[in-house]
């Protein structure tokens, strides 16, 4: 077949497999209980007030994102309806079309299919894309999506500068997507125009139309923004979403120092096992071949992994722009594999991503999951778990050693190649067959929205909740609070409770208070009809 219809035939087949992944039962779960709820609750109001420019959530001015996802999701919601699907439509589109980008600059950073199939499927692979990612009504899929673009025009202005019109348009963009996370791309690419000297690439008339087009993209919300809110806008957008993330802990927990190692290891297994190898390889490809894209995935990757380590607020889905470029560096160097002429160096670097990614392997695979059968530990003696896995490890990548050297001394490269396979089909098998689990799960409280249609059903024009502190409970806030026919009203004690009135109560450390008949029951919460 030739080249050309095998090209077209693979981005046909990665549009298809990202558009089947990320929009496969995309509203079957309700809304996750924070910021997934809290901004459905934001748009809804959006919607309903008519006012675009000043957000709210519960009536309340918002002020903790940016309005380009609430617009997007507002213009889709309101065509076609506010649903699970609707909220989390643009999310998932920035799941399909970062897929296909990486496939697209793959390709032509590349020009290995192989290396477009690893990347692709290395994206896909990831745990993390269920996490405030693609399949939920955040902004951080946008967020990464706009990344990968900002970089990948950076790259391709090096041949035409005109491009940067369009970078300048990307980096307002994610500036109107979230604030402080459009310095990930922003900083790498000026500290790679610096380190480069790539500046002169570019004429006066060219920043000056980017600087233009930048500005035109953000100042006339920002502007109207300080005119409509003043002051507040500026302590609430910037001091909050900016200097208190950086030297705020916001999220009430101790993060240590690997915390962010171990989150990408679980996130990204088993391919992550193999991210620091992949980066070293790159690095001394980069340093040998002068090769200026691998310099800048580079730069990227270490830049936004030292802002996110010295942020004092840590949460996993802040890694989420990094995965896509890490992607592009395991896709390259997993296509360099079934290569016979490696140096001692690369061998050992395979090696130790083997050993580490055996290591943890029995760690990380549940064991009632039936990807255990894909687990060489499970059929061995249990001795010494750890110094066990440990010798296993080593096992294992002496064992690839031994077959590069026979396929290398007998020149039987289809040995080498077959080992290859087998290892790889090892690795994603792992991997996107835990995504098939991931997108069975069911990820958050269903009575909610059940609650809901028995209000509807049943005509009920008051419901009283207890133990609910709303600002805490936003997906409370979005299924119940926004009924026409119905009113949330705080009950201040059990004893308050009106006869046949409906009590929504939250259950707290597996205690009930209010006592009457149980209509609905979750672990969270009960529905109770009062006697």
């Amino acid at each position: 077949m030739p080249e050309s219809k095998k090209l077209l035939f693979s981005f046909l087949a990665v549009g298809l497999l990202a558009g089947g992944f990320f929009f496969w039962q995309l509203g079957k779960n309700p809304l996750e209980k924070w910021d997934e709820a809290i901004h459905a609750q934001v748009t809804h109001e959006m919607l309903t007030s008519g006012n675009w420019l000043e957000l709210t959530w519960n009536h309340e001015p918002y002020y903790r994102k940016p309005p380009l996802r609430f617009w997007l999701q507002g213009a889709v919601s309101g065509l076609v309806g506010e649903n699970e699907f609707t909220i989390r439509f643009w999310s998932a589109t920035a799941g399909v079309l970062t897929t296909l980008l990486i496939a697209l600059w793959a390709w032509q950073a590349l020009r290995k299919l192989p290396a477009v199939w690893f990347s692709v499927l290395g994206f896909l692979s990831g745990k993390y894309l269920f996490y405030h990612a693609f399949r939920t009504g955040e902004t951080d899929g946008l967020l990464a999506f706009f990344t990968l673009l900002a970089l990948w025009l950076y790259w391709q202005s090096w041949k035409k500068p005109k491009y940067i019109y369009w970078l300048a348009l990307i980096l307002g963009l994610t500036f109107l997507t979230k604030f402080s996370a459009a310095a990930f791309a922003g900083l790498a690419i000026l500290l790679h125009l610096i380190f480069t000297k790539k500046f002169k690439s570019y004429s006066g008339r060219n920043w000056l139309i980017a600087a233009g087009v930048g500005l035109l993209s953000i100042a006339p919300w920002v502007i109207i923004q300080l005119i409509f809110r003043g002051q507040a806008f500026i302590q609430e957008y910037f001091q909050a979403d900016i200097i208190e993330r950086a030297t705020t802990n916001l999220y009430g927990f101790v993060a240590g120092p690997d915390f962010y190692w171990e989150v990408f290891i679980k996130r990204f297994f088993p391919l992550a096992c193999f991210a620091v190898p992949a980066i070293l390889w790159s690095a001394w490809r980069g340093w040998k071949e002068k090769n200026q894209l691998l310099f800048l995935w580079l730069i990227f990757l270490v830049t936004t992994a030292a802002i996110l380590t010295l942020n004092a607020s840590k949460t996993n889905w802040y890694l989420l722009p990094l995965y896509p470029i890490i992607a592009l560096v395991l896709g390259n160097w997993l296509s360099s594999w079934p290569s016979l002429t490696k140096r001692a160096w690369e061998l050992l670097l395979i090696a130790l991503g083997l050993s580490f990614f055996a290591y943890r392997l029995p760690s990380m695979i549940d064991a009632t999951s039936s990807l255990r059968y894909f687990v060489p530990q499970n059929y061995l003696p249990q001795f010494l778990p750890k110094p066990g896995r440990w010798l296993w490890a080593i096992f294992l990548a002496g064992l690839f050693l031994a077959i590069y050297w026979l396929a290398k001394k007998h020149h039987f490269k289809k040995l080498w190649q077959a080992a290859i396979a087998l290892v790889l089909l090892w690795l994603f098998g792992l991997g996107l067959g835990g995504q098939i689990a991931e997108l069975r799960l069911k990820r958050s409280e269903t009575l909610l929205p059940e609650i809901r249609a028995y209000l509807r059903h049943n005509n009920v024009s008051e419901l009283y909740f207890y133990n609910i502190y709303l600002p805490h409970e936003p997906s409370v806030v979005y299924y119940l609070g926004n009924e026409k026919n119905s009113r949330l009203i705080p009950l201040d004690a059990p004893a308050s409770a009106k006869p046949d009135s409906l009590v929504l109560e939250k259950i707290l450390n597996k205690e009930k208070i209010i006592a009457g008949k149980a209509v609905m029951e979750s672990p969270d919460f009960q529905l109770v009809e009062i006697k």
